[in-house]
């Protein structure tokens, strides 16, 4: 598995229990902390996976800005600008890029495909306040850089 595989799994499983697979777009930043979770959590059983550092809001990883392209142009995910006056744009998977990432899922261990849909139910489920206060406050090494403070 690469981090590509990876990604296109996290765009696959549902939002919040009961949800259909892939049934939303999200965010950027809600993928760069889901990805950046499940790879803290799980960081010995996985190779090649995104490497994160200290940045604006937080962990950030530009391989996954650099994935995200790849896999439009490729045709596995698409970009959407839900919110005209919104400076980012969300992302959800192709139809090719659903089919893909279900052979994915298939051949993942159960194990690190539920973490990966618990991490993705816990950063859906936050504000985006919220889920970067839960993040610094678990992570507090990577907020050094951040743009938002909280107050202790």
């Amino acid at each position: 598995m690469n981090r590509q595989d990876f990604l296109l799994a996290f765009l696959y499983l549902p939002a919040k229990r009961g949800d259909k697979p892939a049934a939303e777009p999200i965010d950027p930043i809600r993928i760069m902390k889901g990805l950046f979770l499940f790879g803290m959590e799980k960081r010995t059983e996985l190779r090649d996976f995104y490497v994160f550092e200290p940045y604006l809001y937080g962990p950030c990883s530009f391989q996954v800005y650099n994935d995200l392209r790849e896999l439009i142009a490729t045709g596995d995910v698409d970009e959407l600008t839900l919110f005209p006056f919104r400076r980012w744009s969300y992302y959800r998977l192709t139809e090719q890029g659903k089919r893909r990432a279900q052979q994915i899922i298939a051949i993942l261990p159960k194990a690190l495909v539920a973490e990966l849909g618990n991490v993705k139910k816990t950063v859906m489920s936050k504000s985006f306040l919220d889920l970067l206060r839960y993040v610094y406050k678990k992570y507090p090494a990577y907020a050094t850089e951040s743009i938002i403070e909280f107050q202790s």
